[in-house]
């Protein structure tokens, strides 16, 4: 059954429409019509040539009779006029099933229209310039693949064709539908600028971490993330999340141990028009001294960007054990722990929104950087002194290796949002399913866990 992924949204603002410039989602039952067209090469007649599955999507397999066929199958677009473009993109839906050969994108600004690909026109593979591959094999359902940037490709006659390869050992099937060639559209009465939903400490990346709601909008290319710097009301942009990525980011430069920080948010629409930035939201700042006899005076700077009325006072033996001390007063900054029990504690500060934020509407605080009673909790504690990690970025796999260690070793792999996604006694960790970000890997061994961030191209 056709599955389309497309969604409808209600805006309260003003945009220009889409300029769509190619449109072929196989309704009407054809491969060819609107000026498509096939080229087929292979072992046994037909086999592996673009069909019509279900009557309105594009297959291309070479089983048949319990056997794989050695193949090559095209499926190329008519010549497309982008001369009036200025930001185009590709989109289209996508579906594999069984092992074999991934399915290529190429383009071309010299295709004559009628010859075979493999021998006539210039043709630029654009298969690793998709966003969304569908990588599940062992089950159907297809995928968006994301907006594929044509920019660069903008001219009065261009051409654009898939290639399936099929070998006599393997060979997938894939299904395709749903191809568009569009051009985003610019805002013309902006919404208000973003502001973050809360910002806060993250144990993952032992950093601030910035969270914000997406605003539903198709004219927001990404969103840009800005910190005060030293200087009065200067903000410095430390980093850009894409629209369709999860609205959290992580100053993975601060140090929340050292002081509080100020972050702003803007947005950049499609048309490259950046917006102003949003209001402030600052982050707690814990810090510790010791008090008369086995006493701890605990100071924090205020949170600044809502409204609260508490504060939450947690206590533990470790960071991964802390339970909730006790709740004071929103307008009161200090607390001494009169009867803290001996040995090394860890003190955390909480204040609660009153309401959830995306992703998932899993944040419901924000929280202080950690402080304890004996050890500094910096950075230092994460030092990757004896941790070789490569290659990195990584588009599928990462190697971890310690220098002069030869017990074991426990690897736990987390997003930024704090899911652990794996844990694995391997030294070669695989990635491939994952999708392009930066992820957290926590390296146990001996008596110590370090963490390294690795980045999925």
């Amino acid at each position: 059954m056709k599955k389309l992924l497309f969604f409808l949204c209600f805006f309260s603002i003003s945009v220009s429409f889409f300029s769509q410039y190619l449109i072929k989602n196989f309704d009407d039952g054809s491969i060819t019509s609107g000026g498509w067209q096939t080229f087929w090469s292979g072992a046994n007649p037909n086999i592996g040539e673009w069909e019509i599955l279900f009557g309105n999507i594009a297959k291309a397999s070479n089983y048949s009779n319990f056997n794989n066929y050695a193949c090559e199958s095209w499926l190329v677009s008519p010549s497309i006029d982008l001369s009036s473009a200025t930001a185009p993109f590709l989109i289209f839906d996508n579906d594999v099933r069984y092992m074999g050969s991934q399915l290529e994108l190429y383009i071309s600004s010299n295709y004559d229209g009628v010859s075979n690909p493999n021998v006539q026109g210039t043709w630029i593979n654009l298969t690793n310039f998709v966003q969304n591959w569908d990588s599940d094999n062992s089950s159907w359902g297809f995928v968006s693949s994301g907006n594929t940037d044509l920019t660069n490709f903008i001219s009065s006659s261009v051409t654009i064709a898939f290639k399936y390869i099929g070998t006599n050992i393997d060979g997938a099937t894939w299904e395709i539908d749903n191809i568009i060639i569009d051009e985003p559209p610019c805002i013309i009465s902006p919404p208000s600028p973003p502001d973050p939903c809360l910002v806060t400490y993250s144990s993952i990346s032992n950093s601030n971490r910035i969270v914000w709601e997406r605003s539903i909008n198709n004219a927001i290319d990404s969103f840009y993330v800005y910190k005060k710097t030293a200087q009065s009301n200067t903000y410095q942009k430390i980093g850009a999340v894409q629209y369709s990525d999860t609205c959290v980011f992580d100053d993975l430069n601060s140090n929340p141990l050292v002081q509080s920080s100020k972050y702003k948010l803007s947005y950049l629409d499609t048309c490259g028009v950046e917006s102003s930035m949003g209001n402030f939201h600052k982050t707690i700042h814990l810090t510790i001294n010791q008090g008369v006899g086995a006493s701890w005076n605990l100071i924090w700077s205020h949170y600044e960007g809502f409204g609260y009325n508490t504060y939450n006072i947690y206590r533990g033996n470790s960071q991964n054990n802390i339970t909730l001390l006790d709740t004071i007063a929103s307008s009161l900054n200090s607390y001494t722990d009169i009867n803290a029990p001996a040995g090394q504690l860890f003190y955390q500060i909480e204040a609660l929104t009153g309401f959830v934020c995306d992703p998932s509407r899993s944040y419901s605080s924000t929280k202080s950087n950690f402080i304890n009673n004996q050890i500094p909790t910096s950075k230092s504690e994460f030092k990757r002194n004896r941790i070789k990690y490569y290659p990195n970025p990584t588009k599928e796999n990462i190697t971890v290796s310690l220098n002069n260690y030869n017990g074991n070793i426990k690897t736990e792999v987390y997003d930024l949002i704090g899911n652990r996604l794996q844990t694995t006694n391997e030294t070669t960790i695989s990635l491939r399913d994952y999708a392009r970000g930066i992820y957290i890997l926590k390296v146990a061994y001996g008596d110590r866990i370090e963490e390294i961030k690795v980045i999925k191209d």
